[in-house]
């Protein structure tokens, strides 16, 4: 997880920070994309929410990289196969990031969807063959993931206050205004909101927001969060370069 939101980074900040500071920016982001205790803990657990938040962004890492058609098609049949919080944030991030950047719809390589199925049919034919192997898909568990629901309708800010912190909900916040205000950007930057407000309402209806259970959801909206406030704090650097040094 922590790659894939260092890889959107540094696309995020090649359109607006160069040299080594992208770079340090991009570190950032994929630290922040990092989670703190007792989050962290789902990487150590089978079928875990940070796997769930990779499923989520890996298409749109996908698709702003130039893969494949048939390659993001995948990505995003495997990611339905997680939950629906998860398929909800993938979908949202490609169909954004295709929708501003107005890219044509590639239909001959959407039934390459169907072979992110094949771990399901495998799982599920295991079940019936090998019943001791004890394999069960997530997707199959509940619908809004595994575990108890979130306490409260918008636990999702409360968890995103307490793993980023104020000062980068607030960074996020100006890269998003920043990036969607550039043409090259924006497309990306609409992707990374989209996967953020899919966690939230993800939650708010109901997926796991601790203090055990993470929903994939928002664990992917936290790295998108991620993403943006490295942009944010990139444009505050380069405001202040600019008010001290005329540029």
């Amino acid at each position: 997880l922590g790659l894939a939101t260092y890889v959107l980074a540094r696309r995020m900040l090649r359109t607006t920070v160069s040299g080594r500071l992208g770079l340090a920016l991009a570190l950032v982001a994929a630290a922040l994309a990092t989670l703190t205790f007792p989050a962290q803990r789902e990487t150590m657990l089978v079928s875990g929410s940070v796997l769930g938040a990779l499923l989520a962004i890996a298409p749109v890492v996908l698709a702003s990289e130039g893969a494949p058609g048939a390659l993001v098609a995948a990505a995003l049949g495997l990611a339905a196969t997680y939950d629906a919080p998860v398929a909800l944030c993938a979908a949202s991030g490609c169909g954004a990031l295709a929708l501003v950047s107005r890219a044509k719809p590639r239909w001959r390589a959407a039934p390459w969807a169907l072979v992110g199925l094949a771990p399901v049919a495998w799982m599920l034919w295991r079940r019936v063959a090998a019943p001791e192997a004890s394999l069960d898909p997530s997707a199959l568990s509940g619908w809004l993931g595994e575990g108890a629901p979130a306490a409260s309708r918008w636990a999702a800010l409360s968890v995103a206050r307490a793993e980023l912190g104020v000062v980068a909900l607030g960074a996020a916040g100006l890269g998003l205004v920043v990036a969607l205000r550039a043409r090259v950007s924006r497309p990306l930057a609409a992707a990374l909101a989209a996967i953020a407000i899919a966690g939230v309402l993800a939650t708010a209806a109901g997926a796991p927001a601790g203090p055990v259970r993470f929903g994939g959801g928002l664990v992917a909206a936290l790295a998108a969060a991620s993403v943006l406030a490295a942009c944010g704090m990139g444009a505050a650097v380069g405001a202040w370069t600019q008010a001290c040094y005329g540029g």
